[in-house]
């Protein structure tokens, strides 16, 4: 499972009326990224577009109409400018009982990454389905855009992460990564209500770069006197593999997370952070996996975030080597964690 979203907002609850313009709420828009919005209204000749403070460029995706007049349309900026109090804007003409989410997701292409979409409706039920769709290289982040015909719904499909949803459960957005060619697929969201709805199906190009390492039985193996992996934050993901980074400088920077594969990260100096200024910070997470980390000088930053453990056991040795996270302390054999070094300081408790 891969983390590439980054930041949400929506537009203000309780369906809003035109004419006017809906700000959404402010959210840090990285640069070069990617940022998607979604909008659900009645009636009316819908918005004309949307905007935002960086000045990003906001083109439709489509939308899709259904025999209630209610309509759902997906707006994409890619290669993102920079704003740290970022408001994306919605103006419509005319139209009833208007939602709005927005996400910023991470890893695509920055030439237009949209690969493919596909539009639906359906009436009277709990089950919303996509139109067709195929893609055109492996690895792509597939969006599930979903409207519905009631409030007060959550949004779930297997497989598949839930990335916002409007305060008033109307609309929202799920989120998979996928590692393979999608011929003639269509996926099935469950809401709450049995009321029908909208769907907007959009699948994006991951940059050839890299976005996620993953293996099932393989093993990734990357030895150099300077070796450094930095997926933007994201996640270095395992089954049952062996992650091995061996070099006398090692740089980590995304979520590392483990069913019951092994992490072995051996260097001198040693640092994992997860999470950079202005990003997303996400926790160390394993099942039944096991990290070992080791080094002469180790230092993992987990900024507010938790270690967190299944049934797993995380062993970092080093000759200095700091921790700082929330929820545990330095030295929690109850739970799992052990260190040891000559030199262990316990850092506040949040």
């Amino acid at each position: 499972m891969a983390y590439p979203l980054i930041n949400t907002a929506v537009l203000p609850s309780g369906g809003q009326t035109g004419p006017g313009t809906f700000n959404s709420g402010a959210f840090d828009c990285q640069a070069g990224k990617t940022v998607l919005v979604l909008v659900r209204y009645f009636t009316g000749d819908g918005p004309s577009g949307a905007t935002d403070t960086a000045l990003n460029n906001y083109v439709e995706i489509g939308r899709i109409e259904n025999a209630s007049h209610e309509t759902l349309v997906m707006y994409k900026a890619y290669n993102t400018n920079a704003n740290a109090a970022n408001v994306v804007a919605v103006a419509f003409g005319t139209g009833l009982y208007i939602w709005g989410t927005v996400a910023q997701f991470d890893g695509l292409i920055t030439t237009n990454p949209l690969d493919t979409y596909s539009t639906s409706t359906q009436t009277g039920t709990s089950s919303l389905t996509s139109g067709a769709y195929t893609t055109a290289q492996a690895s792509e982040l597939l969006i599930f855009g979903l409207g519905s015909a009631a409030g007060g719904n959550t949004f779930s499909d297997s497989g598949w992460i839930v990335a916002v949803v409007d305060a008033d459960g109307v609309e929202g957005m799920l989120y998979k990564v996928v590692s393979s060619i999608q011929t003639a697929q269509t996926e099935t969201a469950t809401q709450t209500t049995s009321s029908g709805g909208e769907t907007i199906l959009a699948a994006f190009k991951i940059a050839a770069a890299g976005f996620t390492l993953s293996a099932d039985s393989g093993t990734f193996a990357l030895t150099g006197t300077d070796v450094g992996l930095n997926v933007g934050n994201r996640a270095l993901n395992i089954g049952s593999g062996t992650f091995a980074l061996t070099g006398s400088a090692i740089s980590f920077d995304y979520l590392v997370q483990g069913d019951s594969g092994v992490f072995v990260l051996t260097g001198s100096p040693l640092t994992l952070t997860y999470g950079s200024a202005g990003a997303t910070d996400y926790p160390l997470t394993v099942g039944s996996g096991t990290f070992v980390l080791t080094g002469s000088a180790i230092t993992l930053v987990y900024a507010a975030k938790s270690l967190v453990l299944g049934s797993g056991s995380f062993h970092l040795n080093g000759t200095s080597l700091s921790i700082l996270y929330s929820n545990a302390s330095c030295r929690d054999k109850a739970n799992g964690i052990y260190v040891d070094g000559l030199l262990c300081r316990r850092r506040r408790r949040y």
